[in-house]
């Protein structure tokens, strides 16, 4: 058995003992805790600063340029390197040189200090390693590729057939989709809006993915009603030639109505307080009434006033019988007939509601 290191000729006594026939310090020297490859590098995309790793395009959560490069570095040069066990790296970019500068040059350095055991029997220790190059390529990611070819997978549309669309619609529609990408581009880097045509009743959106066209069309659907059909028809994209796709259509069509329209059904008013899904939730305003109907059953409905010719009355008399009404807009006084309904209703209150031919429909005020 040998009694010495062979690489200092070191012999062993009672705080040194061999490892593999080395000194402690000779085997530590010729175990490093890192092994590096014969280049580091990192992959980011010249537009979004999306970055490769473990072949596929992330997005990072910051926005700086400087930060970004730090993120990736942490994020991506432990994989690249061979490291002893149990042990703890900590990166140090060198971006104190203009962050304009590095990109110019596609490289920077970085200093990489690990802690760790070379062999289970020696204590911990750190190795600082200097003025390590990184090369940065600086590349377009497919999700820049698709949008600037204006690439789209799914058309969706949003339709009042009946009607144009009231800005609301409109608003929420674009505020919904903006805030929906965002959110989205950090998973699915087709989810972006190619192109949008917007015409009176209708707006037509180009999608990078059918995921995400799925996604935005169950979204309107549930906050705004409607109905959704889905079809597919062949097209033609330059990817970079010609050739034939399937894309997906979805049509969402929007009620004829709003909410705050008067709806007339089965001899009977019903004022539609909310439209969400496939359900709408009215208020009868003859007997003040809660009921849900069902999106699909009111295709054909007759609209008898729409929200925006809701008129606002003063009650200013009230007896058992009757109560008066005056029109804060043109002054008419209206007489209607005193109901259980209607004991709520104080003199002096304000209430909105129709007027329909003479007739009088108010709209109870939420409890």
């Amino acid at each position: 058995m040998q009694k010495f290191c062979y690489k200092c000729g070191k012999s062993p006594d009672d705080k040194v003992q061999l490892i593999q026939n080395l000194c402690p310090q000779c085997y530590t020297k010729l175990h490093p805790l890192l092994k590096f490859p014969r280049s580091l590098h990192i992959k980011l995309c010249k537009k979004c600063y999306r970055y490769f790793f473990k072949n596929r395009w992330i997005s990072s959560f910051y926005d700086n340029l400087e930060d970004i490069i730090n993120h990736v570095l942490k994020e991506t040069i432990p994989t690249q390197l061979k490291i002893s066990p149990s042990t703890r790296l900590e990166i140090k970019p060198d971006i104190m040189t203009n962050i304009e500068s590095i990109v110019k040059r596609n490289w920077l350095q970085i200093e990489i200090s690990a802690t760790g055991k070379s062999h289970e029997t020696l204590p911990p220790h750190t190795e600082i390693y200097k003025a390590q190059k990184v090369t940065i390529t600086f590349t377009i990611c497919p999700f820049c590729l698709s949008l600037k070819r204006g690439d789209y997978q799914a058309v969706l549309h949003v339709l009042a057939p009946k009607r144009a669309l009231t800005d609301y619609e409109r608003d929420y529609v674009f505020s919904l989709i903006e805030e929906e990408s965002r959110k989205s581009l950090k998973i699915d880097y087709k989810a972006y809006i190619s192109k949008y045509t917007i015409k009176k009743g209708k707006i037509s959106f180009f999608i990078g993915s059918e995921k995400f066209a799925r996604s935005l069309a169950s979204s309107i659907g549930y906050h705004l009603g409607g109905l959704i059909k889905e079809t597919y028809k062949s097209g033609s994209q330059k990817i970079p030639k010609t050739i034939k796709q399937n894309k997906l259509y979805i049509s969402i069509y929007l009620p004829s109505f709003v909410k705050g329209d008067l709806l007339w059904i089965k001899n009977s008013p019903l004022y539609v307080v909310k439209i969400q899904g496939k359900k709408v939730s009215c208020i009868n305003l003859n007997t003040y009434e809660k009921k849900k109907i069902l999106l699909p059953k009111l295709k054909k409905v007759e609209i008898l006033e729409y929200a925006d010719n809701l008129r606002q009355f003063l009650c200013f008399s009230k007896t058992e019988e009757t109560i008066q009404l005056l029109d804060l807009h043109s002054y008419r006084i209206y007489e209607i007939l005193n109901t259980p309904k209607y004991d709520d209703l104080k003199i002096g209150q304000n209430i909105d509601g129709f007027e329909v031919n003479g007739r009088i429909f108010l709209i109870p005020k939420p409890k």
